[in-house]
């Protein structure tokens, strides 16, 4: 027992190396930004909630010396000054995700995830789809247009796909959805397609997403599908980043899409499935 616990720190474990990292406060969360992107220091500060300008520049400043993060200074005025995972902070993002998850689902009370059922709320699942759509594309297309979206359009379409439909319950209310199926796309007949992935923003950093795409991941391995792909906003490096640290990779693929009156770019990701046992 002794030489297995000592074994822990040989560097071979991501899970001690992850802790280590995260040992001080705040650098959990900072991290976790960070996997998401490049983040400039004020959005930080933003996103890292109760986190004071001494607190997070130290914090930085640890990682950065522990080799974790990588500092960018941009000539400009007043100058622009970015953060970003190193190579070596990136290798503990599979750790890094599996304590995010833990923690929040301690935190919070947990998190359930099921099939959607034909008793529920249909719309409550749909508020899903609108709030998230008008927080990420806010800025992007006409305001105008976000703010006229309604629930029934989804909750109607939700009909459909009732039974590929995965739904997330947390604090009383629905967290997040997540639809699958057999590839719309004639192209790739044969495959999986990760129809859509929406997580309430505030509801974001428990792991909700994992859970919700793993759920139809298995779903599809179980049908028999051996390959999956779904399309992803091409400027959303947030959404990108998160689909690759679960497997996911870019083929090249592109498709063109109108959001709004507004002309969006959509790339394809795709990955392989392996049936559960």
């Amino acid at each position: 027992m002794e030489s297995e616990a000592g074994s822990l720190y040989d560097g071979s474990c991501e899970v001690v190396a992850a802790l280590d990292a995260i040992a001080g406060r705040w650098k959990l969360p900072i991290l976790w930004r960070l996997a998401a992107g490049p983040v400039r220091y004020n959005e930080l500060k933003r996103l890292v909630r109760g986190v004071t300008n001494t607190a997070l520049t130290r914090a930085l400043r640890e990682l950065e010396a522990d080799g974790l993060v990588e500092r960018t200074e941009y000539p400009e005025v007043p100058p622009r000054v970015e953060y970003a995972l190193s190579p070596a902070g990136r290798a503990l993002e599979p750790s890094l995700e599996a304590l995010v998850s833990w923690a929040g689902s301690r935190a919070r009370g947990g998190v359930e995830v099921r099939r959607l059922a034909p008793d529920d709320d249909r719309t409550a699942v749909a508020q899903v789809y609108v709030r998230t759509w008008r927080a990420a594309y806010a800025g992007i297309v006409e305001q105008a247009f976000l703010d006229a979206l309604e629930p029934g359009a989804w909750a109607a379409s939700l009909e459909e796909r009732a039974g590929r439909t995965w739904a997330a319950y947390a604090d009383g209310g629905v967290a997040g959805v997540c639809t699958y199926g057999p590839a719309r796309d004639e192209a790739l007949a044969g495959w999986g397609e990760v129809v859509s992935l929406y997580v309430l923003p505030e509801r974001g950093g428990r792991g909700i997403g994992s859970r919700l795409l793993d759920a139809a991941l298995d779903a599809l391995a179980a049908e028999g599908f051996e390959r999956a792909y779904l399309w992803v906003l091409e400027d959303n490096r947030g959404a990108r980043a998160f689909y690759e640290r679960r497997g996911f990779a870019p083929n090249g693929d592109v498709m063109e899409v109108e959001v709004g009156g507004s002309p969006l770019r959509e790339v394809r990701y795709v990955r392989g499935l392996t049936r559960r046992s």
